[in-house]
Formats: structure tokens, sequence, C-alpha cells
């Protein structure tokens, strides 16, 4: 979000960088997976607005 808390275009982000509790170790390590597949997710839903 934008510092006057509106959303920005075309900014995507996916799995704990979207805020979460775990942290570090987590975002480092313990999510891979997880950050792979939600990353795919939202990629395809970013290319799809480019079309």
């Amino acid at each position: 979000m934008h510092r006057d808390q509106y959303p920005i275009p075309g900014l995507y982000a996916a799995g704990e960088v979207t805020g979460g509790i775990h942290g570090a170790c987590r975002l480092g390590s313990c999510a891979i997976t997880e950050c792979l597949v939600m990353g795919r997710i939202a990629g395809k839903d970013a290319a799809k607005l480019l079309q």
C-alpha cells in the first residue's frame, strides 16, 4: 500500500511478504514451497492484466 493507505496499481506481493507472524526464518527457508506456489499464482494473475 501507498503511505496514504491506498493500493498501488500493478504492485503484487505473495506469501509472508504481505504480512505475517513467522519472521525471517520462515521467509528464509521454512516456506520456500509456499512462496513458489503463491508467487506463481500471483504471476499468472498479473500476466492476465497485461493481455
